[in-house]
């Protein structure tokens, strides 16, 4: 016992001993040891434990796309756009981007230099990041005026709205998957079906806003007559005669180049490309041939025009002689003589533009010009310039797109994908939309009816032209034509067919006491009016882009690649200074 005691006693006093140390060392600066029970050790670990698990939370909601649609990715005026908005916006113009560049055979990657940059040396990146900034720009201040102005959607505007928004819904999920998952794989994390639905609702009151605030703007005649002595070449209506005749190049059959996919013996292939080459090279000779020869009768076509075309009778007579390769507007059916009233914004053609508008052009004054190793020749004849005193028009007009008009005759004719389009497919189908659009026109004769009623079977648009000037006409002559005669009458329908447009169902309200050149002169300069004056409320410094904290989030085009396959290793650069510009690059576009 008294062992044991003598053992604790040595075991408390190398204990005390030790405590002791433990103490001068805390007074010199020495940390004294934390015991188990201690609070201090509390009060380290909770807010540790807080912190992890507030990062936990915070990843997982970046990752689920919970967070981008509260954290700010950039500012305009009084809006702030969180990164699921800003996802929408910015993968809409990439995509949109991408679907353009791909019809000219280029695929963006975006590190690489666009052609289509309007700055030299941006990057893909930094072109969709400009164009993000300037539609967020005038997105914003567009339906900011709408909201102030009242601007909504009235109820046809709105059902089709909800239409169009069904059929995208359509389309993304016929492969795989949700509409939820289509949508974050097409726009980025944070965009569901609700935000879609709003922004698309937005932008389409905001263009809402820039297509009818012109029409409040309103001027007197003093105030039209001195805007169009001011501009004249730009209000005068030049009438005159205009034909494009084109020579057939000859068709030149391909030939069958031999088959080399199965091929495996290097002797035996090298002598059939050698043979594919002769077989393309001696192609393209005939091709070569053909052209030229046909750019030789075309360059025979204008001497004999020269000589041919002296007044207008004869200008219709050389056109009625080569009619079998006369080019008809639009690919409408031919107006013999082409006989024309346009004003100059109207005209397509540099070159006409410049001869007709000439201060020394007098009547019977001809135009015929023909490009070397071209088979066109066009054929102009300037009449006269004067101030279009015709009357304003109203009518109404139901627009069939060509795709639609083909759309609904395979549909209808159950002809397979693969099955190939003829000439003979698209007359069928034109003339089965026009007896649809005759039908209708039977019910639907008036601008309230034809708005109210859809065609049957076709997706079509309605247009509703309350001053209607036929020297402006969008349409080719025919439609202009037709409503400016003087037997016109309200009520009066008709079906126009245009084979490269598609189908117009056109009726006839009245005729306006308004003169055409004060319609067109107002309509014109009140655009001028709001477009100025939108462009001094974009640039306002309020109303510039400015990123905000969070904006790194966003997924800019997730879908297109940085770097080329090829060229990865290529674009990594070696130098300093070289990395640096790129991350430069990187972060611009990331903001």
């Amino acid at each position: 016992m008294a062992e044991e005691k003598k053992e604790i006693s040595k075991v408390e006093l190398a204990r005390e001993a030790r405590e002791e140390r433990l103490a001068e060392q805390n007074k010199d600066g020495g940390k004294a040891p934390l015991k188990l029970n201690d609070k201090r050790v509390s009060y380290i670990t909770i807010p540790v434990l807080v912190i992890v698990l507030i990062a936990a939370l915070l990843w997982g909601s970046v990752a689920f796309g919970l967070a981008q649609k509260y954290l700010p990715a950039a500012k305009v005026g009084d809006r702030t756009y969180t990164v699921a908005e800003y996802n929408y916006v910015y993968n809409s113009i990439a995509n949109q981007m991408a679907n353009y560049a791909r019809n000219y055979g280029i695929n963006i990657v975006l590190n690489e230099v666009s052609p289509f940059a309007q700055k030299k040396g941006q990057t893909w990146a930094e072109v969709i990041k400009d164009a993000t900034d300037k539609q967020l720009n005038r997105f914003t201040v567009a339906y900011a005026e709408a909201q102030k102005k009242g601007i909504t959607l009235d109820e046809k505007e709105q059902k089709d709205l909800d239409g169009m928004i069904e059929k995208y819904k359509e389309n993304l999920t016929k492969g795989a998957g949700t509409f939820s998952e289509a949508l974050i794989a097409t726009y980025g994390k944070g965009v569901d079906e609700d935000l879609f639905r709003r922004m698309v609702q937005e932008q389409t009151i905001a263009e809402k806003y820039t297509r009818v605030t012109p029409r409040d703007i309103k001027y007197t005649v003093p105030e039209l007559e001195k805007k169009y002595q001011a501009a004249k070449n730009d209000y005068d209506v030049f009438d005159f005669l205009y034909a494009t005749l084109n020579v057939k190049v000859a068709n030149v059959e391909k030939p069958k180049y031999p088959d080399t996919s199965k091929e495996k013996d290097k002797d035996k292939l090298k002598e059939l490309n050698e043979k594919s080459a002769k077989l393309h090279k001696e192609y393209q000779a005939k091709v070569d041939a053909a052209t030229k020869k046909a750019a030789d009768e075309a360059a025979a076509l204008q001497k004999e025009a020269e000589a041919a075309i002296k007044d207008p009778d004869t200008f219709k007579a050389f056109v009625e002689k080569h009619k079998d390769i006369l080019q008809t507007e639009q690919a409408m059916k031919p107006v013999s003589p082409n006989h024309y009233n346009r004003i100059i914004s109207m005209i397509a053609d540099n070159d006409l533009v410049k001869f007709l508008s000439d201060s020394k052009r007098k009547a019977n004054d001809k135009l015929i010009s023909h490009k070397e190793k071209s088979a066109t020749v066009n054929l102009a004849m300037y009449l006269n310039r004067f101030r279009d005193e015709a009357k304003t028009i109203h009518a109404a007009v139901r627009i069939v797109r060509k795709n639609e008009i083909m759309r609904q005759y395979t549909l209808t004719q159950k002809l397979k994908p693969e099955t190939k389009i003829t000439d003979e497919h698209v007359k069928a189908a034109y003339a089965a939309a026009e007896k649809v659009l005759e039908n209708y026109l039977q019910d639907a004769k008036t601008p309230d009816k034809m708005k109210a009623t859809e065609i049957k079977g076709y997706q079509s648009s309605y247009l509703d032209m309350v001053d209607f000037v036929p020297s402006t006409s969008p349409f080719a002559t025919e439609v202009a034509t037709w409503l400016e005669s003087a037997e016109r009458k309200s009520g009066d329908t008709k079906v126009f067919q245009d084979k490269l447009m598609g189908m117009y169902a056109v009726t006839f309200v009245k005729r306006l006491d308004t003169p055409a050149w004060q319609s067109t002169v107002s309509y014109k300069e009140a655009d001028k009016q709001f477009q100025h004056d939108f462009e001094v409320m974009t640039a306002k410094a309020e109303n510039e882009v400015k990123s905000a904290w969070a904006a790194g989030l966003a997924d800019l085009a997730p879908s297109l690649p940085k770097y080329a396959p090829n060229k990865a290793a290529d674009n990594q650069p070696a130098a300093k200074d070289e990395k640096q510009s790129t991350a430069t690059k990187t972060d611009a576009a990331k903001k």
